[in-house]
Protein backbone atom coordinates (compact mmCIF):
# COMPACT_ATOMS: atom_id res chain seq x y z
CA UNK A 1 0.00 0.00 0.00
CA UNK A 2 2.84 2.40 0.86
CA UNK A 3 4.45 1.73 -2.52
CA UNK A 4 1.19 2.62 -4.24
CA UNK A 5 0.90 5.88 -2.25
CA UNK A 6 4.33 6.94 -3.54
CA UNK A 7 2.60 7.50 -6.89
CA UNK A 8 -0.47 9.24 -5.47
CA UNK A 9 -0.32 12.21 -7.87
CA UNK A 10 -0.31 10.04 -11.03
CA UNK A 11 -2.96 7.82 -9.45
CA UNK A 12 -5.20 10.82 -8.76
CA UNK A 13 -4.72 12.22 -12.27
CA UNK A 14 -5.49 8.80 -13.77
CA UNK A 15 -8.61 8.61 -11.60
CA UNK A 16 -9.79 12.04 -12.84
CA UNK A 17 -9.15 11.12 -16.47
CA UNK A 18 -10.99 7.80 -16.11
CA UNK A 19 -13.92 9.42 -14.31
CA UNK A 20 -14.42 12.16 -16.89
CA UNK A 21 -13.91 9.70 -19.77
CA UNK A 22 -16.59 7.43 -18.32
CA UNK A 23 -19.02 10.33 -18.03
CA UNK A 24 -18.23 11.37 -21.60
CA UNK A 25 -19.07 7.85 -22.85
CA UNK A 26 -22.31 7.77 -20.85
CA UNK A 27 -23.45 11.23 -21.98
CA UNK A 28 -22.64 10.68 -25.64
CA UNK A 29 -23.82 7.12 -26.17
CA UNK A 30 -27.05 6.41 -28.01
CA UNK A 31 -29.05 5.56 -24.92
CA UNK A 32 -32.74 6.31 -24.59
CA UNK A 33 -32.51 6.26 -20.79
CA UNK A 34 -30.05 9.14 -20.85
CA UNK A 35 -32.09 10.99 -23.45
CA UNK A 36 -35.25 10.65 -21.37
CA UNK A 37 -33.55 11.71 -18.15
CA UNK A 38 -34.19 15.40 -18.67
CA UNK A 39 -33.27 17.38 -15.54
CA UNK A 40 -31.44 14.52 -13.84
CA UNK A 41 -28.80 13.37 -16.33
CA UNK A 42 -26.24 15.80 -14.87
CA UNK A 43 -26.60 14.66 -11.26
CA UNK A 44 -24.17 11.69 -11.38
CA UNK A 45 -21.37 14.00 -12.56
CA UNK A 46 -22.36 16.66 -10.04
CA UNK A 47 -22.27 14.11 -7.18
CA UNK A 48 -18.83 12.98 -8.30
CA UNK A 49 -17.60 16.57 -8.29
CA UNK A 50 -19.04 17.33 -4.86
CA UNK A 51 -18.38 14.02 -3.04
CA UNK A 52 -16.38 11.39 -4.92
CA UNK A 53 -13.44 13.52 -6.09
CA UNK A 54 -12.91 15.34 -2.72
CA UNK A 55 -13.16 11.99 -0.91
CA UNK A 56 -10.55 10.32 -3.13
CA UNK A 57 -8.32 13.39 -2.81
CA UNK A 58 -8.59 13.24 0.98
CA UNK A 59 -7.84 9.51 1.06
CA UNK A 60 -4.67 9.96 -1.02
CA UNK A 61 -3.24 13.25 0.28
CA UNK A 62 -4.80 13.67 3.77
CA UNK A 63 -4.90 17.49 3.61
CA UNK A 64 -6.12 19.81 6.36
CA UNK A 65 -9.75 20.97 6.28
CA UNK A 66 -8.70 24.31 4.81
CA UNK A 67 -6.52 22.69 2.15
CA UNK A 68 -9.28 20.22 1.29
CA UNK A 69 -11.79 23.04 0.86
CA UNK A 70 -9.47 25.04 -1.42
CA UNK A 71 -8.46 22.02 -3.54
CA UNK A 72 -12.05 20.78 -3.77
CA UNK A 73 -13.20 24.23 -4.95
CA UNK A 74 -10.54 24.28 -7.66
CA UNK A 75 -11.39 20.73 -8.74
CA UNK A 76 -15.11 21.57 -8.77
CA UNK A 77 -14.49 24.59 -11.03
CA UNK A 78 -12.37 22.41 -13.31
CA UNK A 79 -15.09 19.74 -13.34
CA UNK A 80 -17.71 22.30 -14.33
CA UNK A 81 -15.46 23.36 -17.21
CA UNK A 82 -15.04 19.75 -18.34
CA UNK A 83 -18.77 19.14 -17.98
CA UNK A 84 -19.56 22.05 -20.26
CA UNK A 85 -17.73 20.19 -23.05
CA UNK A 86 -18.81 16.58 -22.43
CA UNK A 87 -22.50 17.14 -21.65
CA UNK A 88 -24.63 17.54 -24.80
CA UNK A 89 -26.60 20.78 -24.95
CA UNK A 90 -29.88 18.83 -25.06
CA UNK A 91 -29.17 17.34 -21.62
CA UNK A 92 -28.04 20.53 -19.89
CA UNK A 93 -30.51 21.79 -17.31
CA UNK A 94 -28.49 22.74 -14.24
CA UNK A 95 -25.13 23.10 -15.97
CA UNK A 96 -25.79 26.46 -17.72
CA UNK A 97 -26.23 28.03 -14.28
CA UNK A 98 -23.01 26.45 -13.01
CA UNK A 99 -21.17 27.74 -16.06
CA UNK A 100 -21.97 31.29 -14.97
CA UNK A 101 -19.62 30.67 -12.02
CA UNK A 102 -16.67 31.04 -14.39
CA UNK A 103 -17.66 34.65 -14.99
CA UNK A 104 -17.74 35.26 -11.24
CA UNK A 105 -14.31 33.66 -10.83
CA UNK A 106 -12.86 35.57 -13.78
CA UNK A 107 -14.39 38.80 -12.46
CA UNK A 108 -12.82 38.18 -9.05
CA UNK A 109 -9.42 37.52 -10.65
CA UNK A 110 -9.70 40.71 -12.72
CA UNK A 111 -10.61 42.74 -9.61
CA UNK A 112 -7.63 41.29 -7.73
CA UNK A 113 -5.31 42.14 -10.62
CA UNK A 114 -6.69 45.70 -10.85
CA UNK A 115 -6.34 46.25 -7.10
CA UNK A 116 -2.80 44.84 -7.19
CA UNK A 117 -1.77 47.13 -10.06
CA UNK A 118 -3.38 50.16 -8.37
CA UNK A 119 -1.59 49.37 -5.09
CA UNK A 120 1.68 48.85 -6.98
CA UNK A 121 1.41 52.23 -8.72
CA UNK A 122 0.67 53.91 -5.38
CA UNK A 123 3.63 52.19 -3.68
CA UNK A 124 6.05 53.06 -6.50
CA UNK A 125 4.98 56.72 -6.53
CA UNK A 126 5.43 56.97 -2.76
CA UNK A 127 8.82 55.25 -2.82
CA UNK A 128 10.24 57.22 -5.77
CA UNK A 129 11.75 59.97 -3.61
CA UNK A 130 12.92 57.60 -0.86
CA UNK A 131 14.53 54.52 -2.39
CA UNK A 132 15.02 52.69 -5.68
CA UNK A 133 14.82 49.25 -4.05
CA UNK A 134 11.21 48.81 -5.10
CA UNK A 135 11.08 45.06 -4.49
CA UNK A 136 12.01 45.59 -0.85
CA UNK A 137 9.36 48.30 -0.49
CA UNK A 138 6.69 45.99 -1.92
CA UNK A 139 7.86 43.13 0.31
CA UNK A 140 7.70 45.35 3.42
CA UNK A 141 4.22 46.52 2.44
CA UNK A 142 2.93 42.93 2.15
CA UNK A 143 4.62 41.78 5.36
CA UNK A 144 2.90 44.62 7.20
CA UNK A 145 -0.42 43.02 6.20
CA UNK A 146 0.51 39.96 8.33
CA UNK A 147 -0.16 37.49 5.56
CA UNK A 148 1.25 33.96 5.52
CA UNK A 149 4.73 33.56 4.02
CA UNK A 150 3.37 31.46 1.14
CA UNK A 151 0.70 34.03 0.28
CA UNK A 152 3.29 36.82 0.46
CA UNK A 153 5.52 34.98 -2.02
CA UNK A 154 2.60 34.49 -4.44
CA UNK A 155 1.67 38.18 -4.18
CA UNK A 156 5.32 39.14 -4.70
CA UNK A 157 5.46 37.00 -7.84
CA UNK A 158 2.40 38.72 -9.29
CA UNK A 159 3.69 42.13 -8.17
CA UNK A 160 7.02 41.52 -9.92
CA UNK A 161 5.20 40.72 -13.16
CA UNK A 162 3.46 44.09 -13.16
CA UNK A 163 6.44 45.95 -11.72
CA UNK A 164 8.73 44.97 -14.59
CA UNK A 165 5.98 45.13 -17.20
CA UNK A 166 5.01 48.69 -16.26
CA UNK A 167 8.08 50.29 -14.64
CA UNK A 168 11.05 48.61 -16.33
CA UNK A 169 11.99 51.87 -18.08
CA UNK A 170 12.94 53.50 -14.79
CA UNK A 171 16.52 54.71 -14.97
CA UNK A 172 17.57 53.15 -11.66
CA UNK A 173 16.74 49.94 -9.80
CA UNK A 174 18.51 49.10 -6.57
CA UNK A 175 18.91 45.64 -5.04
CA UNK A 176 20.11 44.33 -1.72
CA UNK A 177 23.62 42.88 -1.71
CA UNK A 178 27.27 43.90 -1.99
CA UNK A 179 28.11 42.12 -5.25
CA UNK A 180 25.75 41.56 -8.19
CA UNK A 181 25.88 38.99 -10.98
CA UNK A 182 23.96 39.07 -14.27
CA UNK A 183 22.58 36.20 -16.35
CA UNK A 184 20.99 37.95 -19.34
CA UNK A 185 23.74 36.86 -21.76
CA UNK A 186 24.00 33.25 -20.60
CA UNK A 187 23.21 31.18 -23.71
CA UNK A 188 21.35 34.18 -25.13
CA UNK A 189 18.74 34.33 -22.34
CA UNK A 190 17.43 37.84 -23.04
CA UNK A 191 17.74 37.70 -26.84
CA UNK A 192 15.87 34.37 -26.99
CA UNK A 193 13.10 35.77 -24.81
CA UNK A 194 12.85 38.79 -27.08
CA UNK A 195 12.55 36.50 -30.10
CA UNK A 196 9.66 34.55 -28.53
CA UNK A 197 7.86 37.81 -27.72
CA UNK A 198 8.05 38.97 -31.34
CA UNK A 199 6.82 35.58 -32.58
CA UNK A 200 3.76 35.71 -30.30
CA UNK A 201 3.05 39.33 -31.27
CA UNK A 202 3.14 38.30 -34.93
CA UNK A 203 0.92 35.22 -34.60
CA UNK A 204 -1.61 36.60 -32.06
CA UNK A 205 -3.87 38.51 -34.55
CA UNK A 206 -3.57 35.76 -37.16
CA UNK A 207 -4.61 33.01 -34.74
CA UNK A 208 -7.42 35.22 -33.41
CA UNK A 209 -8.90 35.63 -36.90
CA UNK A 210 -8.59 31.92 -37.65
CA UNK A 211 -10.33 30.96 -34.39
CA UNK A 212 -12.98 33.66 -34.89
CA UNK A 213 -14.09 32.46 -38.32
CA UNK A 214 -13.21 28.76 -38.18
CA UNK A 215 -14.39 27.91 -34.66
CA UNK A 216 -16.05 30.42 -32.34
CA UNK A 217 -15.80 34.20 -31.77
CA UNK A 218 -16.15 33.64 -28.02
CA UNK A 219 -13.34 31.07 -27.96
CA UNK A 220 -11.18 33.41 -30.06
CA UNK A 221 -11.52 36.24 -27.53
CA UNK A 222 -10.89 33.93 -24.57
CA UNK A 223 -7.78 32.39 -26.10
CA UNK A 224 -6.48 35.75 -27.30
CA UNK A 225 -7.03 37.24 -23.85
CA UNK A 226 -5.10 34.44 -22.16
CA UNK A 227 -2.35 34.73 -24.76
CA UNK A 228 -2.15 38.49 -24.16
CA UNK A 229 -1.76 37.92 -20.41
CA UNK A 230 0.95 35.35 -21.12
CA UNK A 231 2.63 37.93 -23.33
CA UNK A 232 2.64 40.41 -20.44
CA UNK A 233 4.32 37.76 -18.30
CA UNK A 234 6.94 37.04 -20.98
CA UNK A 235 7.68 40.76 -21.41
CA UNK A 236 8.05 41.18 -17.65
CA UNK A 237 10.29 38.13 -17.47
CA UNK A 238 12.44 39.52 -20.30
CA UNK A 239 12.82 42.87 -18.55
CA UNK A 240 13.51 41.20 -15.21
CA UNK A 241 16.23 39.11 -16.87
CA UNK A 242 17.92 42.33 -17.96
CA UNK A 243 17.46 44.13 -14.62
CA UNK A 244 17.29 41.67 -11.68
CA UNK A 245 20.69 40.30 -10.58
CA UNK A 246 21.84 37.52 -8.33
CA UNK A 247 23.38 39.23 -5.31
CA UNK A 248 25.88 38.26 -2.66
CA UNK A 249 25.75 39.75 0.82
CA UNK A 250 27.90 39.03 3.85
CA UNK A 251 25.85 35.99 4.85
CA UNK A 252 23.45 35.17 1.96
CA UNK A 253 23.29 34.45 -1.74
CA UNK A 254 20.15 36.23 -2.92
CA UNK A 255 18.94 34.38 -6.01
CA UNK A 256 16.82 36.50 -8.34
CA UNK A 257 16.12 34.97 -11.74
CA UNK A 258 13.59 36.48 -14.10
CA UNK A 259 10.30 37.13 -12.34
CA UNK A 260 10.07 33.54 -11.05
CA UNK A 261 13.33 33.06 -9.19
CA UNK A 262 13.33 34.67 -5.76
CA UNK A 263 15.01 32.83 -2.90
CA UNK A 264 17.66 33.38 -0.27
CA UNK A 265 20.41 30.86 0.37
CA UNK A 266 22.38 31.32 3.62
CA UNK A 267 26.10 30.88 3.00
CA UNK A 268 26.25 28.72 6.13
CA UNK A 269 24.12 26.12 4.28
CA UNK A 270 26.57 25.80 1.37
CA UNK A 271 28.80 22.72 1.35
CA UNK A 272 30.67 23.53 -1.86
CA UNK A 273 30.47 25.51 -5.10
CA UNK A 274 31.77 24.25 -8.44
CA UNK A 275 31.51 24.92 -12.16
CA UNK A 276 29.11 22.84 -14.25
CA UNK A 277 28.54 22.32 -17.98
CA UNK A 278 25.98 19.55 -18.43
CA UNK A 279 22.18 19.60 -18.81
CA UNK A 280 20.28 18.89 -15.60
CA UNK A 281 17.03 16.94 -15.50
CA UNK A 282 14.19 17.88 -13.20
CA UNK A 283 14.63 16.32 -9.79
CA UNK A 284 13.04 16.49 -6.36
CA UNK A 285 16.48 16.91 -4.80
CA UNK A 286 17.64 19.90 -6.86
CA UNK A 287 16.40 23.25 -8.08
CA UNK A 288 17.44 24.99 -11.30
CA UNK A 289 17.69 28.69 -12.04
CA UNK A 290 18.45 28.57 -15.74
CA UNK A 291 16.49 29.77 -18.77
CA UNK A 292 18.29 28.57 -21.91
CA UNK A 293 21.04 25.99 -22.18
CA UNK A 294 22.68 24.05 -19.33
CA UNK A 295 23.58 25.72 -16.02
CA UNK A 296 27.21 26.55 -15.35
CA UNK A 297 27.31 26.64 -11.53
CA UNK A 298 26.45 23.86 -9.09
CA UNK A 299 25.99 24.60 -5.38
CA UNK A 300 26.00 21.56 -3.10
CA UNK A 301 23.93 22.19 0.02
CA UNK A 302 24.28 20.82 3.51
CA UNK A 303 21.72 18.18 4.61
CA UNK A 304 18.15 19.29 5.36
CA UNK A 305 18.53 22.71 3.73
CA UNK A 306 15.16 24.32 2.97
CA UNK A 307 14.64 27.00 0.36
CA UNK A 308 11.58 29.21 0.05
CA UNK A 309 9.99 29.48 -3.38
CA UNK A 310 6.75 31.03 -4.61
CA UNK A 311 4.98 27.78 -3.66
CA UNK A 312 6.40 27.31 -0.16
CA UNK A 313 9.49 25.78 1.42
CA UNK A 314 11.25 22.88 -0.25
CA UNK A 315 14.16 20.71 0.86
CA UNK A 316 16.96 20.46 -1.72
CA UNK A 317 20.46 19.04 -2.01
CA UNK A 318 21.72 21.05 -5.00
CA UNK A 319 21.13 24.42 -6.62
CA UNK A 320 22.05 24.94 -10.28
CA UNK A 321 22.59 28.41 -11.72
CA UNK A 322 23.11 29.73 -15.23
CA UNK A 323 24.95 33.09 -15.09
CA UNK A 324 27.19 35.22 -17.29
CA UNK A 325 30.41 34.91 -15.27
CA UNK A 326 30.39 31.66 -13.27
CA UNK A 327 34.03 31.79 -12.14
CA UNK A 328 33.53 35.25 -10.66
CA UNK A 329 30.53 34.07 -8.63
CA UNK A 330 32.30 30.90 -7.44
CA UNK A 331 35.32 32.92 -6.27
CA UNK A 332 33.14 35.54 -4.56
CA UNK A 333 31.15 32.90 -2.65
CA UNK A 334 34.27 31.04 -1.53
CA UNK A 335 36.02 34.27 -0.48
CA UNK A 336 32.99 35.44 1.50
CA UNK A 337 32.62 32.07 3.25
CA UNK A 338 36.33 32.02 4.14
CA UNK A 339 36.09 35.51 5.63
CA UNK A 340 33.27 34.55 8.02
Amino acid sequence: MNQILQYKKPIFLLFLFTLFAAHYVVFNQDNSLISDAQGSAEWPLLIDLLITIPLIYWMLFRPTIKQLFVKSSVLFAFGVLVGSFIIPESLKTLWPYLEYLRFIIIGAIVLIEISLVASLIHIVKQATNQTNNLEQVISNFLKAKRLSSRLIELYLLEARIWLYALFSRRKTFEFEGKQHFSYSNHNGNASNQQGFIFIILFELPIVHLILHFAWSPTAAYWISGLTAYGLIFMYADYKATLIRPLSLSQDELIIRYGVWGNTRLPLSKIESVSSHNKPVKRSKTSIRFCQFGPPNVCILLKPDTKLQTAFGFTCKKKVYLGIDNPQLLIKAINDTINQT
